[in-house]
């Protein structure tokens, strides 16, 4: 199955957006394409890790993450959320409502839960433009004008958001 989870990177306080493809095929190994070297052992450890502590279990098949445009001038921590997504939603074990309406970036620690994000308030700004969710860390979320609230979902973790947009 194939996934495209929507992202973005801040820069300038601008928003730009990423798609992140995961896709589940025959074999094994992860592989990551448009990512640069330095950023995927990190970014590697933490969001399996994350998955496995939140008792997701990594799919025993070959899984393939492709950012578009590539990202090789951003650190690749701020897209373990969207790549723990793809890689849950395209193994099936959750099937998520309004996916495609949501933009996913930030880093998740060891335990799930999502960390600070470079400049809310430009990613909320993003959303609202193209009529989106952004999604970002409560205390983030509270601390911007009220204008831009109502395109943000406050969460605190990666098994939060899950609960969340599950279609049951």
């Amino acid at each position: 199955m194939k996934v495209k989870i929507i992202s973005a990177v801040i820069k300038d306080g601008k928003a730009r957006q990423i798609t992140v493809n995961t896709e589940l095929t025959p074999g094994i190994g992860i592989h990551i394409v448009g990512m640069n070297d330095i950023s995927i052992r990190t970014f590697l450890l933490t969001t399996i890790t994350a998955l496995q502590n939140e008792e997701f279990r990594i799919p025993g098949r070959k899984i393939c993450l492709v950012f578009d445009p590539e990202v090789t001038d951003f650190e690749g921590d701020f897209f373990e959320l969207p790549a723990a997504v793809g890689i849950i939603v395209a193994s099936g074990q959750a099937r998520l409502r309004e996916l495609d309406r949501c933009i996913l970036t930030g880093r998740l620690d060891f335990y799930g839960r999502l960390g600070d994000i470079p400049d809310p308030k430009a990613l909320a700004e993003y959303a609202r433009e193209k009529d989106m969710i952004a999604v970002m860390p409560q205390w983030q979320a509270l601390s911007l004008p009220k204008e831009l609230i109502d395109h943000t979902l406050m969460i605190d973790s990666f098994y939060e958001l899950i609960e969340v947009l599950k279609i049951r």
